[in-house]
């Protein structure tokens, strides 16, 4: 089982030298990857549990690059990119060129979106984002794996162009899938390496990766692709929500004192995850700090 960290990079003012310090604790801890996450902007009427994203929220890919200056070996990821937010074309130059300045230590996370009034903001098509994403992926798979390429979809079409620079990761960073539908499960399957859902329960987890490993059976792929969770952390008299999301955690098995997350941590690797995200948005800057501490010292 592998942990990674999400950086609190929303929800509260962020300055670099908290970024700077929460890098250099992740790292020190042993934690095994630090994530970033995506949204641009947050149409009124989102439910309660996304608030959050409403306030000081650093733009996704600049805070990726930042980590690719800042920490030395822990794997960097997105916990998830929406896919069509962006051009697909300057989105895999992008994450290309961060793989490389951080001598190939990406793992990309995708999804297809849910906020209808943030895709309407930013001119990305809501009905058809499922489609946009499956053209999307294979255009950034594309031009990771060449140097001249075309390309002709429905969405994208370019002609006879050279792309660099190539990915360290060959043949090109991890892309894990986010989204709990079948569909997301499908698109891990034809078009990912990784299922990367978001609050799951391990028997939901389990029940994923029976219906990922008959459609790899049914299409002859030899390897289920790789499982992580992503769930909120809240450890009983060392976390300390505070501001005005305190208490907005949502639902998540990572509650309690550190014996009982040991316990849920071996459900969900029972049921086959390999790699789990732990958030605490709702912390203070100290109390990050030390959850991570007692998090290390008593469960990873």
């Amino acid at each position: 089982m592998k942990f990674g960290v999400c950086l609190t990079h929303y929800g509260r003012e962020i300055g670099k030298a908290e970024l700077v310090e929460a890098v250099e604790e992740i790292e020190r801890l042993g934690f095994d990857s630090i994530w970033v996450t995506d949204h641009v902007v947050i149409p009124e009427g989102v439910r309660e549990a996304q608030h959050i994203y409403r306030e000081h929220m650093l733009e996704a890919f600049t805070v990726f690059s930042f980590l690719a200056a800042v920490s030395r070996r822990a794997q960097l990821g997105s916990s998830i990119i929406v896919l069509a937010y962006r051009n697909p074309v300057v989105m895999a130059k992008m994450l290309a060129s961060i793989d490389v300045l951080s001598g190939g230590r990406v793992i990309f996370g995708a999804a297809a979106g849910y906020m209808e009034g943030e895709f309407d903001a930013l001119g990305a098509r809501f009905e058809e984002r499922g489609d946009v994403s499956d053209e999307y992926l294979r255009v950034i798979r594309e031009i990771w794996n060449h140097d001249q390429t075309s390309f002709s979809g429905k969405y994208f079409n370019f002609d006879g162009v050279y792309t660099s620079p190539r990915p360290v990761q060959k043949p090109g960073p991890p892309i894990w899938i986010g989204g709990r539908s079948k569909r997301a499960m499908r698109r891990a399957v034809e078009l990912g390496d990784g299922w990367h859902p978001i609050g799951l329960s391990a028997r939901e987890m389990k029940e994923g990766r029976a219906y990922m490993a008959r459609l790899c059976e049914r299409r002859n792929i030899a390897r289920v692709p790789v499982m992580s969770l992503r769930a909120n952390l809240v450890i009983d008299g060392v976390s300390e929500p505070t501001g005005p999301y305190a208490g907005r955690a949502g639902n998540t098995p990572f509650k309690g004192d550190p014996s009982l997350i040991r316990d849920r941590v071996a459900e969900f690797e029972e049921a086959g995850v390999e790699h789990i995200v732990l958030d605490m948005a709702t912390l203070s800057h100290p109390s990050f700090l030390r959850t991570l501490e007692v998090f290390s010292a008593e469960v990873l």
